[in-house]
């Protein structure tokens, strides 16, 4: 059986190349290129050769996501599908994460793994874009809200650093500077968001901030306007937000996700977390 012959292993940088080429191969469905650190992602190895690889992405204490899910056709394929998601649970696990996300087309496979359609799960919210006209984004001259420029990344940085329990702090894991939008209030960044785009089919709203002096001044209701105005223009098909301000994102018509066939969700069950 492969579970016996295959070796599961963490990637280092020699792994680049073949990791790069096995995105590569799935370019209809998985975000191009490296985005994290080379201990984020497994491999699974067979006589040499490696047959497919994800990356473990932590969004919080209590959720990540596996993310550049690549592996093979057929029934080898989700042979290599089941060892790796093995792999991601293991590492969740030991760090008392509770659920575990994962985009794929799949869900018949993957629900013979466990997981399942979301159902009330309240951070975790979808937007169709069909018909969506783009928003207003500002109704004071005194804000701007524009896409982030390369002079900006320090001052998102310091943003994010507000929170270093709910978002990202590794640069190298977070979404591109050319990815946010800002707000700017007297020539000082005080708010960002960010669209990462999956494919042209589903993108996400990832790290939205405000700094504390600015909130309740409507920024986070123009950056989020900010993003969508992005997807609409890059043709994205559906949004994704994974959030605790769910009826912040309902106002721009995001709803908790029931039935959507990529989207699953998996329970973890830890040590504390059991009854």
């Amino acid at each position: 059986m492969l579970a016996q012959r295959a070796l599961v292993k963490r990637a280092t940088e020699s792994d680049r190349s073949v990791i790069e080429d096995l995105i590569r191969q799935h370019s209809d469905t998985l975000q191009q290129g490296i985005r994290f650190s080379f201990n984020e992602y497994t491999l699974v190895k067979l006589y040499g050769e490696t047959l497919g690889c994800c990356a473990l992405k932590a969004h919080g204490r209590k959720l990540a996501e596996i993310w550049s899910l690549a592996y093979p056709p057929g029934e080898v394929g989700r042979a290599v599908a089941k060892l790796l998601l093995e792999d991601c649970e293991r590492r969740a696990q030991g760090e008392k994460i509770r659920q575990l996300l994962i985009i794929a087309r799949d869900a018949k496979f993957f629900g013979k793994l466990g997981y399942h359609t979301f159902n009330e799960e309240k951070y975790a919210l979808l937007k169709s874009m069909a018909s969506v006209q783009p928003y207003p984004t500002v109704s004071t001259p005194s804000v701007i809200i524009r896409p982030a420029e390369e002079g900006d990344e320090q001052s998102i940085t310091k943003l994010i650093a507000m929170y270093p329990r709910k978002l990202v702090q590794d640069p190298t894991l977070r979404p591109k500077t050319a990815d946010f939008m800002v707000a700017v209030v007297g020539g000082n960044v005080v708010g960002c968001c960010a669209l990462d785009a999956y494919s042209l089919e589903l993108a996400e709203i990832r790290s939205l901030v405000v700094h504390p002096e600015f909130v309740g001044k409507r920024l986070s209701r123009w950056l989020i306007a900010g993003c969508i105005n992005r997807a609409i223009e890059s043709g994205v098909s559906e949004l994704l937000a994974i959030t605790g301000a769910k009826m912040l994102f309902e106002e721009f018509g995001f709803s908790t996700l029931r039935g959507a066939e990529y989207a699953l969700l998996k329970v973890l069950e830890n040590g504390s977390e059991k009854k």
